[in-house]
């Protein structure tokens, strides 16, 4: 995977000097893109079909799942970035293409959202996080963006360790990384 946004996930960035709201999204947002990066990465078109049980997803409907959570998040903050309406959860990733069984490039996808999301906030700045809303997969409920946090963004961590435990099982463990640090270990 040596794409533009792999490489900009393949390490943590140095710390930033002050801990603003934007600030610390952003670090949350590069530490989902490092690890994410990392439990994608290797993955073969032949891996999406597994699945660890009868009932459970396959890791491709996994795969798509996590890009649905990024892309909720993404499309809404843009949305109140530009000051357009908020997006439903059935349609934020409209706009992507269809990669069929290429996990590499839903990866870059994913990898991409993340990375506008963080573009998208930092033009919003602190003062505006705020205006953020997201729109519920049914009615008209809004929720402010601390639901994003605690919602679609936790949701995503969970199913990157989901990830990596399937890959085990699968016997095709991501590579080593070391999570504390923001780096890789193997290679």
């Amino acid at each position: 995977m040596a794409t533009p946004f792999a490489d900009r996930y393949h390490t943590l960035p140095d710390p930033p000097g002050d801990f603003g709201a934007v600030t610390v999204l952003s670090r949350l947002l590069d530490g989902l893109g490092f690890r994410y990066r990392w439990a994608a990465a290797g993955l073969v078109a032949g891996d999406l079909s597994f699945t660890p049980g009868h009932g459970a997803m396959t890791l491709g409907e996994l795969l798509l799942h996590m890009r649905q959570l990024v892309c909720w998040v993404g499309v809404n903050v843009s949305a109140s970035q530009k000051g357009r309406e908020p997006v439903r959860w059935s349609e934020a990733c409209a706009h992507l293409p269809d990669v069929g069984n290429d996990p590499d490039a839903l990866s870059e996808q994913v990898l991409q959202v993340i990375a506008t999301l963080q573009t998208d906030l930092a033009q919003l700045g602190d003062e505006r996080l705020g205006d953020v809303r997201l729109l519920a997969s049914s009615g008209p409920d809004l929720r402010p963006l601390w639901n994003a946090i605690n919602g679609p963004l936790a949701d995503f961590l969970t199913h990157v360790g989901q990830l990596n435990a399937w890959r085990r099982q699968m016997d095709n463990p991501a590579p080593r990384v070391d999570v504390f640090r923001g780096r890789p270990l193997d290679g």
